[in-house]
């Protein structure tokens, strides 16, 4: 993966351990104790952390009281702190940092950090039960959260591991793919697993064989699959669908979405986000610019360039033309306004061409002539 540039933006109310938390991680950084109220932003090492393609950039905030900090504008993710041991700072969360942050309509992914665990006198052994409930209601009332933390920047106890969840999340979004409250996947990823499918669907069968599959594997993580491998794939489908259509010989559209849904579920979305990126989504789930640019246009036997300034005109190959036929019979001998609407499923943005009725008033489907009449001028 290439470099990539972030900023992580700490806020929360005054007293509960931002300025210590940066000077901890200064301090692993640097092997020196410093200490100072308020950092510039610093460059952190990336070396020091899980994910060292990210150029981390850390910033603290001083502001007002019941004031969201300026440098919020600039943040890829938000840390919002607050102090354990202090009942009162948890409850600003919900009552003005994050409420704030929703009504100013702020999209950045937030990481709740529980600052000041050494003051709890728990041992190591110590369990995070006060974690999930101070974030359980918060992530049903801010879609914007995604999870929640606890360290203590004292003891250097857990301060790498927040900034290890802040890239994690900026590289692996949680949100254009999974929904917390709903524990469901959004609309936009099923649209762009629907894509993949058909694309790797090589017979259009609307199934994967084992052989699909495994050249699935191969083409997207450079591994394969033995026949227990496979296995194991069709045991936890047939977990999750509660039967065991996929156990035959193939995995189903429905399946090959189970089975995201449950590495999601597993924390290991990275693993969603390398198939979307080999199919050249974006991190908005839009297709990356390069599929469209204009040499996929040009006329493969002489090279010419296509210049839509000079009133030219292109038309489609015999191989899509055929391609777009064998589309159409997959669904029969006509087609109907619900099986277009099936066709286009994995478009990002409303398709309402073509109206049947643009066609024969009389008439709800649409003969093969008629489809490729749309891709074709005779």
């Amino acid at each position: 993966m290439r470099k990539r540039d972030f900023k992580v933006v700490v806020i929360g109310d005054s007293g509960v351990g931002k300025s210590t938390f940066i000077s901890a991680l200064i301090n692993e950084s640097l092997n020196k104790l410093t200490h100072i109220d308020k950092h510039q932003p610093i460059q952190l090492p990336p070396e020091m952390f899980n994910h060292p393609q990210c150029n981390t950039t850390l910033i603290d905030t001083k502001c007002q009281p019941n004031q969201l900090p300026e440098q919020v504008r600039i943040a890829d993710v938000i840390l919002l702190m607050y102090a354990i041991d202090d009942d009162g700072s948890w409850e600003r969360l919900n009552k003005f940092w994050l409420r704030e942050l929703k009504e100013k309509e702020f999209k950045q992914p937030i990481i709740v950090v529980g600052n000041k665990l050494d003051l709890m006198g728990l041992d190591e052994d110590r369990e995070y039960c006060r974690i999930f409930k101070v974030i359980k209601q918060l992530v049903k009332d801010f879609s914007q959260v995604e999870m929640g933390i606890e360290c203590s920047s004292i003891k250097l106890q857990g301060v790498q591991d927040v900034i290890n969840c802040a890239q994690r999340t900026y590289l692996y979004p949680l949100a254009p793919l999974y929904n917390l409250v709903n524990k469901s996947l959004t609309e936009g990823f099923k649209k762009a697993l629907t894509r993949i499918f058909r694309i790797c669907d090589r017979d259009g069968d609307g199934k994967w064989s084992d052989f699909e599959l495994e050249r699935f594997q191969k083409k997207v993580f450079k591994k394969h699959l033995d026949s227990s491998d496979i296995a194991g794939i069709k045991d936890l489908i047939e977990e999750e669908l509660k039967d065991d259509s996929n156990k035959k010989s193939f995995i189903t559209l429905q399946g090959f979405m189970v089975l995201q849904k449950r590495g999601i579920e597993l924390m290991k979305i990275q693993i969603s986000w390398t198939i979307l990126r080999y199919f050249n989504y974006k991190d908005d789930l839009t297709l990356e610019e390069s599929l469209f640019q204009e040499e996929y246009l040009n006329n493969y036997n002489t090279r010419l360039k296509f210049d839509q300034n000079a009133g030219q005109t292109v038309e489609l190959s015999d191989f899509a033309l055929q391609k777009l036929k064998s589309i159409f019979l997959l669904n029969g001998q006509t087609l109907t306004q619900t099986q277009f609407n099936y066709i286009f499923y994995p478009v990002m943005f409303q398709t309402n061409f073509p109206l049947l009725q643009q066609y024969r008033s009389e008439s709800q489907q649409i003969t093969l002539t008629q489809w490729l009449a749309l891709w074709k001028y005779e």
